[in-house]
């Protein structure tokens, strides 16, 4: 090729809303069923009405998530920008190298996480005086060592077929998958009576069975039959390269992990009940933040690849159906929750103690999954023009700093407990998305455009050295 293909058109330039309201809801099932199975694990272990047993499978599931598949997601991440970016330019083959270079590079991380979780008792034990939450989180950590390395070689295929855009073989899988999750967990959890050891075991089986029927669909369909080449070694020379673009891209993603797994720890102090409340309000915030989350991966596409072709009207048509689109969403959401929030409560827990203090805190629930839902259009939007630096660090002086800060002063000094700690949550929220909204509209989205391009053609020739290289 003469010049760059920078992004093939894939969409026709016809009703802005409804291109972005099909890709939302794909992208948005999908993430929605992946997060499913934690909120079941949770609620199945809440019939056995022990606190202990939900805080430390709330601690345990932010653990590995945090300091296991936050790491290596947030290395998937990058891959998928890098495979979109090359399936673009058709450098197919490139594709299948990216795609063995992440996978390799997952393996060797799995040692050192592994080791992590393997001690985790014991890191856990030095940091928090609850001897009994630390060894029932560590039970769970070490059993769930399999399920970290088999999520992500499920996660990188995912998003390598993701940055060919093809979305829907994901979500067929994981419809399926979940289905029996539900199934195999209660008969592990409730009819063994394995507790927290059966949820691990659950989740476990739940990704080896992701990988089983992905792979299963890419095979027949032939669904990526371009770029999936055979595995040769050669094509893991210049991993580290791969690794260097890989990480900044992939940052904000494992921060938002160890952020939530920090506010753990903070609550970690306090009595079970507690804690357990803590787990479960998060959870239940998480799992509407997929929906937005889901959004955010789909216009994150839209406006990049307008900026990439210098339609910075359009770009600017698609961030404005994208607050619609999610706006519409919360607005619903958190109207049938105010109404019917109190309700939803008694059915997630069946002690007492917790229902109070989640009754107690609702209304920051409410507050947080709204400006948690923005946090997450913002944050793909500002990545999408290309200021994904100021974002990652926004969000650590807003989260990891001024929000922690706030919510141990509060929740200790000024004896606010759980109170206290979402209080700091929100604060921390509704700071970054005032400075990333402005961030947002405040640049001159033309100029942006322009480097976005010169970035781009900087990354073309790097690969073209790269499979020059491998060609050697």
């Amino acid at each position: 090729m003469s010049e760059l293909q920078l992004i093939r058109p894939l969409y026709q330039q016809g009703s802005v809303m409804k291109e972005l309201t099909i890709a939302s809801l794909q992208t948005a099932m999908s993430f929605l069923l992946e997060y499913l199975p934690n909120t079941i694990s949770i609620y199945l272990l809440e019939f056995k009405e022990d606190s202990l047993l939900v805080g430390a499978l709330g601690l345990g599931i932010l653990t590995t998530q945090a300091f296991g598949m936050g790491i290596l997601n947030g290395l998937a991440t990058g891959l998928e920008t890098l495979v979109s970016q090359a399936y673009g330019g058709n450098h197919y083959e490139l594709c299948a190298k990216l795609y063995y270079r992440s996978l390799f590079l997952c393996t060797l991380f799995m040692i050192p996480i592994s080791l992590f979780l393997i001690f985790s008792t014991q890191i856990i034990s030095f940091i928090n005086n609850n001897t009994e939450l630390a060894e029932e989180t560590g039970h769970f950590n070490r059993f769930m060592i399999l399920a970290v390395y088999l999520n992500a070689i499920f996660v990188n295929t995912k998003v390598f077929l993701n940055g060919q855009n093809i979305y829907k073989y994901q979500f067929y899988t994981q419809l399926v998958t979940c289905i029996l999750f539900l199934g195999i967990s209660y008969f592990l959890v409730v009819k063994q009576e394995l507790g927290i050891v059966g949820c691990a075991l659950s989740l476990t089986i739940l990704d080896l069975l992701n990988n089983i029927i992905l792979f299963s669909l890419i095979f027949i369909t032939k669904c990526s039959q371009a770029t999936l080449f055979k595995f040769k070694l050669s094509y893991l020379k210049n991993t580290f390269k791969f690794l260097k673009q890989a990480i900044p891209i992939g940052s904000i993603q494992w921060l938002e992990w160890v952020s939530f797994d920090f506010y753990v720890i903070l609550i970690s102090y306090l009595k079970t009940s507690t804690i357990s409340a803590h787990v479960l309000m998060s959870n239940f915030a998480g799992f509407l933040y997929q929906f937005s989350y889901g959004i955010s991966i789909a216009s994150t596409t839209f406006v990049g690849n307008e900026m990439g072709r210098k339609k910075v009207d359009m770009a600017i048509k698609y961030t404005k159906a994208t607050f619609l689109i999610d706006g519409i969403f919360l607005i619903i959401t958190l109207g049938l929750f105010s109404i019917f929030g109190k309700t939803i409560i008694q059915y997630l827990s069946e002690d007492k103690n917790v229902i109070e203090e989640i009754n107690n805190s609702i209304y920051l629930l409410v507050a947080f999954i709204f400006l948690d839902g923005l946090q997450a259009i913002i944050s793909g939007l500002v990545r999408a023009i290309g200021r994904q630096a100021s974002a990652s660090i926004t969000f650590i002086l807003c989260y990891l700093v001024l929000g922690e800060i706030i919510g141990y002063f509060l929740c200790y000094s000024a004896d606010m407990g759980l109170k206290g700690v979402w209080i700091g949550i929100v604060i921390g929220a509704l700071i970054y998305d005032i400075i990333q909204f402005v961030n947002l509209i405040w640049k001159d989205w033309e100029v942006l455009s322009e480097i976005i391009i010169d970035k781009l053609m900087i990354l073309h020739q790097q690969q073209n050295i790269v499979l020059q290289d491998d060609e050697m």
